[in-house]
């Protein structure tokens, strides 16, 4: 997915269980949603909009690859959903 603010973006990539929290979908049955819906104009399956314009705090994999590569891309190791504006302790 493609993490940004106003100035700069990241690429991050969320596997397996990560991904299944974050959108409540296993990848199995998102590739065949994909695949069912391939006619159809909507650009996102619905699993995957509603994760659009939320708040997120992700923890990253950082390696040395991450430093020389000009493409920010990242593994998430974790993700923690922001509800609302409470601040996180």
């Amino acid at each position: 997915m493609q993490v940004g603010d106003t100035i700069e973006y990241a690429n991050f990539v969320v596997f397996d269980k990560d991904a299944k929290k974050l959108i409540k979908v296993p990848a199995m049955q998102l590739s065949n949603m994909e695949e069912e819906d391939e006619d159809c104009d909507n650009i996102f399956p619905s699993s995957i909009k509603c994760i659009i314009g939320k708040s997120y705090i992700f923890q990253l994999k950082i390696t040395a690859y991450n430093f020389f590569v000009c493409k920010q891309n990242f593994t998430v190791t974790r993700v923690i959903k922001i509800e609302g504006n409470r601040q996180l302790q």
